[in-house]
């Protein structure tokens, strides 16, 4: 009987191991694939961490802004130019202060997260003049002394760097 296995085993081409190779270099390919998707989700995840935070630092100095224009705050603002972070009102003949590049009077806002974001929020205030509260209010006569109100836009940054950069940007009427 042991003389019969001999011719057995000695017809065996090694397929047993071609398909074990075989079967290796596809769960490596697997493995790879599945190890890049996971290094791009967490780079996904962190871009949205990033943002979500220095969208919450923009608000938080876009609400700033608002106090300083609060009613009752009586804010000074220049004749011309920007001081502190208080503008006065644009020229409409010159590029928007908040796409200058070279624009430097943004106001620093006291808000902070630390090093969780890449530049603490900054903004602006722009004096956009007095406007009607509500349509054809300053058509009525005699006109109410609510009708007309102060405008501000308000513009506010954050970001630098290859971290999240947002921009926000409102119009506000004080109450």
């Amino acid at each position: 009987m042991p003389h019969r296995l001999i011719p057995h085993y000695a017809q065996q081409r090694g397929a047993a191991l071609l398909v074990g190779l075989l079967m290796l270099v596809i769960l490596s390919v697997l493995a790879s694939s599945a190890m890049r998707d996971v290094s791009l989700q967490e780079k996904m995840v962190t871009a949205s961490y990033d943002r979500a935070l220095t969208f919450q630092a923009v608000e938080a100095a876009l609400r700033e802004a608002e106090a300083l224009v609060a009613p009752g705050t009586n804010p000074s603002f220049p004749a011309s130019g920007c001081s502190n972070g208080l503008c006065a009102t644009p020229d409409v003949n010159n590029t928007e202060r908040w796409r200058d590049p070279n624009f430097t009077d943004w106001r620093t806002a006291t808000v902070s997260l630390g090093a969780l974001i890449a530049q603490a929020p900054r903004f602006i205030v722009e004096d956009m003049g007095t406007a009607p509260r509500w349509f054809g209010c300053d058509r009525m006569r005699p006109v109410s002394p609510y009708c007309l109100a102060p405008r501000y836009r308000i513009t506010a940054v954050s970001g630098g760097g290859d971290r999240a950069n947002v921009m926000l940007q409102v119009t506000y009427v004080p109450a």
